[in-house]
C-alpha cells in the first residue's frame, strides 16, 4: 500500500469514529431554570417516557428485584435527552424552564405509564453583528 492510499483509509477511519462523536457533543443544554442570558422566546417544546419499560420490568422479576431499580434522576435524564434530541430540529440555544409532569417530588413520577416534560426553546440574543 502506498502513502496516498494508506492517508485516504486513515482519513476514513478517522472520519467514521470521530465524526459521531462531533456530531454528538453539538448537544442543545436542556436545563430546569431560567437562563441569565438575555433571549428571545421561540416556542414550548413537550417530550414524553415511559420511566417503567417492560424490559425493566423482566429484568426486575429476573433478578428478584436485586438490581436497582430506575431512579428519579436517570428518568429526568432520559426526558432531558428527548427534550434535546427533539428541539434539534427548529435550532434553538437552549431548552430552559423545563417542567416535569407529574412532579419528581411525587411517587406516581417513576409508577406512571408515562411521563411528561416541557420547557421553552430560547435563541439567545447578540450583542453585536458582524
Amino acid at each position: 500500500m502506498n502513502r496516498r492510499n494508506f492517508a485516504a483509509v486513515l482519513m476514513g477511519v478517522f472520519a467514521v469514529v470521530l465524526l459521531p462523536a462531533t456530531v454528538a457533543l453539538a448537544r442543545i443544554p436542556v436545563m430546569d431554570t431560567d437562563s441569565e442570558i438575555p433571549y428571545e422566546f421561540k416556542g414550548g417544546i413537550e417530550v414524553s417516557s415511559k420511566p417503567e419499560l417492560l424490559l425493566n420490568r423482566v429484568v426486575k422479576v429476573a433478578t428478584l428485584g436485586f438490581l436497582k431499580p430506575k431512579d428519579v434522576e436517570t428518568v429526568k435524564k432520559q426526558l432531558r435527552n428527548k427534550l434535546a434530541k427533539k428541539a434539534k430540529l427548529y435550532s434553538p440555544d437552549a431548552v430552559i424552564k423545563v417542567e416535569y409532569s407529574p412532579s419528581p417530588d411525587d411517587p406516581r413520577f417513576l409508577k406512571s405509564k408515562l411521563v411528561y416534560a416541557k420547557g421553552e426553546m430560547v435563541k439567545y440574543k447578540k450583542a453585536y453583528t458582524y
